[in-house]
């Protein structure tokens, strides 16, 4: 499990004559591709309280990675110079759409 703190999301609208998006298993004849990229600070768990739970102390440096390889939205909680990951079902299993038209509640992610 790889965990990470996102900073900034940027999107990228490529056009078609762009020559390296034809690569893309999501590429369309002629269409243009819009690439979303997520900043990050990787998060190296350094123990695991009693509920297994990680916990880390320090982020490393800055990584920019495909935003599409993020899995699920975590939470986090500190309990003095120590942050605990909260961890949620990953979004894309936690609701379907008729669920979520059903109960009329958003999905929200926190940063902190």
């Amino acid at each position: 499990t790889y965990y990470g703190k996102v900073l900034h999301f940027v999107v990228l609208n490529l056009p078609p004559s762009c020559p390296f998006i034809q690569a893309s298993p999501s590429y369309i004849a002629g269409q243009p591709l819009s690439v979303v990229l997520a900043a990050i600070t990787p998060i190296k768990p350094t123990s695991h309280n009693e509920l297994g739970m990680p916990s880390y102390t320090e982020l490393g440096p800055i990584e920019v990675v495909d935003a599409s390889t993020i899995k699920c939205v975590v939470g986090r909680v500190k309990d003095r110079d120590t942050w605990t990951i909260i961890e949620r079902h990953p979004v894309t299993q936690a609701f379907n759409d008729s669920e979520l038209e059903a109960t009329g509640n958003p999905i929200r992610g926190e940063s902190e």
